[in-house]
């Protein structure tokens, strides 16, 4: 397994996501995106890096590398209407499931393993036009240290 830049797993998954058909990553970062109508549209989608911790079992450091695992966020929104809004939540949830399958079917070769790691829970834009979810996967890989 070779080692792989954490920006590289964070632009691998945002490409799995601009996949998906009506997928849309946003130009705004996922702290912001969402809480407005400015930053948030149907399929849109925000990927950013919460954190990265070192392993200290199963092999741990090795010469010029680091076993870590780093927890990548995917914020999505989907479109919500005033008068359909218990089918929109179900195409939402729908919508959802397929953006999980399609991060966690990312090639492997140079990661060692892809978990998911959570769901935030789902809410609503502040303008009521949006649900609005959050994920997040665990990447286990090799990252640099030379």
């Amino acid at each position: 397994m070779a080692t792989i830049q954490i920006s590289a797993i964070r632009s691998r998954t945002a490409a799995a996501l601009a996949a998906l058909s009506g997928w849309k990553e946003s130009r705004w970062h996922a702290d912001l995106f969402g809480h407005d109508p400015l930053t948030t549209l149907h399929k849109g989608f925000a990927v950013d890096v919460r954190g990265s911790t070192p392993r200290t079992q199963e092999g741990g450091r090795r010469v010029g590398h680091q076993l870590v695992d780093t927890i990548i966020g995917i914020k999505w929104a989907h479109k919500l209407r005033a008068d359909a809004q218990i089918t929109d939540m179900a195409g939402a949830l729908d919508a959802e499931a397929a953006a999980v399958v399609a991060v966690m079917a990312m090639a492997h070769t140079d990661l060692s393993s892809i978990s998911l790691a959570g769901f935030a829970p789902r809410g609503v834009s502040n303008d009521g036009s949006h649900i609005v979810g959050d994920f997040s996967i665990r990447v286990t890989h090799l990252y640099s240290l030379t």
